[in-house]
Order: C-alpha cells, then sequence, then structure tokens
C-alpha cells in the first residue's frame, strides 16, 4: 500500500496551465509585434506542442516548443512570460486542499516536487498549502535566488526527464523506510510518466494540465486505471486502489 505521494505542482495543485498557455501566446505575439523575434522562429503552438513539451523549467521547455531561437531570444520569451503570469493571480485546483487535508487525516506523508522556479514564492504564500508537504523540491535556476518557501525545501538543478530528478526524495524515503513501490507519482506530463516508468514509482496521471484522458493512452500508453479527472478524486482513487490489493 502507498505511504507517499508526490505531487508535480503545476496542474496536479495548482491551476496554472490555462494561464501559462494564455501566456505563451500573448509572449508570442507580443515579441513579434516588437521584433525582437521574428515570426518564423515562433509557429503558432499546437495542442501537441503543449502535450509534449510541457514539465520543463520554462527555458527548456520554450527551447523545445520553439528549436529555432537562440538563447538570448529564449531567454526574453521567459522574461516577458513570466511577466504576463504575475497579471493575473493563480489559485489551487478545486479540491486541491480537500485532497492534501484529507491525505494528512489519513497519516500519509506528500512531498512536491516541481519543476519551477519563476514566481514559486510569489504563488504560494498566497496559497498556503506548504503546510501539508513533508519534502519541497524545486528547479534550481542559477539566474534567480533560492528563495525558500517550506522548512525542508531544497533546490535541484535537473529536469523532470532527468534520473536524478527523484535522487534527492528517494534519498529521503529510504530513511523513513518507503520503497519505490509505497510511493506514487501524481503529474500531468509526460516527462513526469516516462521517468517514473524508466525508475519503477507508480504514476498516476491527472487531466488538469495538457493532457486529457485520451491523450494519456495516445501519446504515454498510461493504463486509463491510472488516470483521474483531477486530484479531487484522488482519496477515493487510493481507497479503490487499497481495495483491489
Amino acid at each position: 500500500m502507498f505511504k507517499l505521494v508526490i505531487f508535480d505542482l503545476d496542474g496536479p495543485i495548482l491551476d496554472s496551465f490555462g494561464r501559462a498557455k494564455i501566456s505563451v501566446f500573448k509572449t508570442r505575439e507580443r515579441l513579434i509585434k516588437q521584433k525582437i523575434v521574428e515570426k518564423q522562429k515562433l509557429p503558432f503552438p499546437k495542442k501537441e506542442t503543449f502535450i509534449l513539451n510541457w514539465g520543463y523549467p520554462g527555458l527548456i521547455a520554450i527551447r523545445k516548443m520553439f528549436p529555432q531561437l537562440s538563447e538570448l531570444e529564449a531567454w526574453h520569451f521567459v522574461k516577458n512570460w513570466a511577466q504576463n503570469e504575475r497579471e493575473k493571480k493563480l489559485t489551487l485546483i478545486k479540491g486541491a486542499k480537500t485532497t492534501l487535508s484529507w491525505l494528512k487525516r489519513e497519516n500519509f506523508l506528500c512531498a512536491l516536487l516541481t519543476t519551477r522556479s519563476h514566481n514559486l514564492d510569489f504563488h504560494l504564500k498566497r496559497l498556503k498549502v506548504e503546510k501539508y508537504f513533508d519534502f519541497f523540491q524545486s528547479f534550481e535556476n542559477p539566474a534567480l535566488p533560492k528563495i525558500k518557501v517550506h522548512p525542508n525545501h531544497i533546490f535541484h538543478p535537473s529536469p523532470k526527464d532527468h534520473p536524478s530528478f527523484f535522487e534527492k526524495i528517494l534519498s529521503w524515503a529510504q530513511q523513513k523506510k518507503i520503497s519505490k513501490r509505497e510511493m506514487i507519482f501524481v503529474d500531468d506530463t509526460l516527462a513526469g510518466l516516462r521517468l517514473t516508468k524508466i525508475l519503477g514509482i507508480p504514476f498516476v496521471g491527472v487531466c488538469t494540465g495538457p493532457m486529457g484522458r485520451k491523450d494519456w493512452q495516445r501519446y504515454g500508453n498510461l493504463d486509463q486505471k491510472y488516470v483521474i479527472k483531477s486530484v479531487a478524486q484522488l482519496p477515493s482513487w487510493l481507497e479503490s486502489f487499497k481495495k483491489r490489493v
């Protein structure tokens, strides 16, 4: 049975994908209009562009989505993108706080692993969800100061598709005598799914990011028993899983 639930932040907990997607479109238009980047370097991103490249730190995600950009142009994009995001406060996924409260009552350990670095403290300090997590890891961006948002907050330089992304949480879980099969990663991206498959960590995909239920099957070949609409359904999923094993 599971003892540790590991969450990605954006998508599963923070209702950010819709806003981020709009910010990408707005930033693209702004950079083209201001002639900072040539239009042919910024093709209009389709749904598949987000599905295949979402879940990485900002600069890496933009370089994957728009590989024609120079490093300087990609930096311009990320800077403008982050500014667009701050113009509107993000909210939690509906039911996220209820689920986190339930997990605490049921004595699960909870961890949060995120590749976000921009605006992390701006969002989390306002939403006050730090108390629900026992372990917190965010992306170590050398261009930004390290601002801790949790007493047990560490920084890690690896993106989500790199095996070392999980090294710290696995070491911490080992100290708690928790095996890989006793933890589960809740995420909204293909990058997270692919890495957990390599590492042998159970995975639950949510549909509050770029992936819908059919997308999880088509792009990730994920068994539909491991797909939920949102984290609001996680308590009932865990209860039903317990009955199956």
